[in-house]
């Protein structure tokens, strides 16, 4: 191995710049029947027990925030849960290149998961929840 070769750039979008505004969302980073050591990322009393990515993207949707989800995906500490949802979170200022969250009322990511197991939490109650647990809306959309 050559010592002197120097290192790979990083792997481009597709206009040719890094685009780091999207943040993940796990259903185990909201789930209050697991440990932080397993990828809670909230306090247990903000979280939900057991939630779905139907629920998490219902939530977003209900939220009217942006994203995407994808069920194949698993988080690596809770493998046998499946699903993703990415949520595009930040905006870059182009004369700076700072980021800066793109919706004024989550200025941080755990700000954000709280407001999405609150939406779950408040789903949840609603009388006709198991039978309209469909996604529905425009704000969403799955991966293919």
């Amino acid at each position: 191995m050559n010592m002197n070769m120097p290192f790979p750039e990083p792997m481009p979008s597709a206009d040719g710049k890094m685009s780091h505004t999207k943040i993940f969302i796990y259903p185990c980073y909201i789930d209050s029947n697991i440990k932080t050591f397993s990828g809670r990322k909230i306090p247990k009393a903000f979280g939900v027990p057991d939630p779905f990515i139907d629920e998490v993207s219902m939530a977003i949707c209900d939220l009217k925030l942006d994203g995407v989800f994808s069920i194949q995906k698993r988080h690596p500490r809770n493998f046998w849960k499946f699903g993703r949802a990415s949520v595009d979170f930040y905006i870059i200022d182009e004369k700076t290149g700072e980021k800066k969250p793109k919706y004024e009322q989550y200025p941080t990511r755990k700000d954000l998961l709280k407001a999405i197991a609150a939406q779950i939490r408040s789903n949840r109650e609603k009388p006709n929840y198991m039978e309209s647990r469909r996604i529905k809306g425009k704000n969403l959309s799955k991966k293919r």
